[in-house]
This record gives structure tokens, sequence and C-alpha cells, in this order.
């Protein structure tokens, strides 16, 4: 990887570089990040789902406090997930995932999926069938409305 990843330049302003780390379903995410910081990665893609921004937060913080990194030289990415979608909630995941991580700041925070869930405590709720719940009262126009408000407010 080369020592600079090019950036692509978004609507806002804001540079994200264009080559990034999926956080998915690794064992060792703590190793794997320190790795990938070695190699020059600076952007990580990561979501509430995958169970592991703690962990992924201690091995960013543990570089920044290293001086391997700071953390404006980061990208971090993460998702709002389908249950998360209800007025409200996608501000609390928001701020789930900034505790989690402990940043003060999130770089890009994205919807998983566009599709919502019914309110529940389990990811993929299921009826007594065993079928998905959808919430097919939420309007995501509604939801990326509170998403650009999240950004403007800087939560």
């Amino acid at each position: 990887m080369p020592s600079v990843v090019p950036k692509v330049k978004l609507n806002d302003g804001f540079e994200m570089p264009v080559i990034g780390l999926g956080t998915y379903n690794a064992d060792n995410i703590v190793e794997v990040i320190a790795s990938a910081i070695d190699s020059g990665y600076r952007h990580f893609d990561c979501a509430d789902i995958y169970g592991n921004e703690e962990e992924i937060g201690t091995a960013l913080n543990s570089a920044i406090s290293a001086g391997k990194v700071k953390r404006e030289d980061l990208f971090v990415v993460t998702k709002v997930w389908c249950t998360w979608m209800a007025r409200g909630r996608p501000t609390i995941s928001a701020k789930r995932s900034l505790k989690r991580f402990g940043f003060d700041y999130l770089d890009l925070l994205l919807i998983h999926w566009p599709t919502p869930y019914k309110q529940d405590k389990d990811y993929y709720p299921l009826d007594s069938t065993g079928q998905l719940i959808f919430d097919d009262t939420i309007n995501l126009a509604d939801v990326w409305k509170e998403f650009e408000d999240i950004k403007k407010s800087g939560d």
C-alpha cells in the first residue's frame, strides 16, 4: 500500500481515503487494526451490528497514544442498524458508537441498510412464524433529516 493513500473529496469538503479496511467478523480485530495502521490504512469501515466498536476504539486509541497516527488522520465510518431508525434513535445510536470508540466525533455515519425493522432488543426482530418484522411506519426521508441534524449539531 502506498504511504499516502489517495483521497476523494466528499460533497461537504471532507476527504476520505479511497482504500479502507472493513471490520466485520475479525476475531483478532485489535491486532488487525494495529497491523492495518502500520501498513498505512487510515479508513476504517465499522458498524454497530459488527459488535466490535469498543475493540476497534481500543486499537485506534492505542495507535494514537503511541504516536503512530493522529485522530484527525483517521477516517472512521460507522452505521446505524435497521432497528435504530425510529425518530431520535439514530442520534442515540451515533452517541453509543462514539462512546464505544472513545471518540469525540465520527467521520461518516451511514444507514446500514435502508430497510427499517421494528424497534427491538434483537438485531433481527422476528414474528411468531420466524419472519422478519419490518417497520413500514418509518419514513426514510425523516431518518435522513435526522442524519443531517446530527451532522449539523456535531453529535
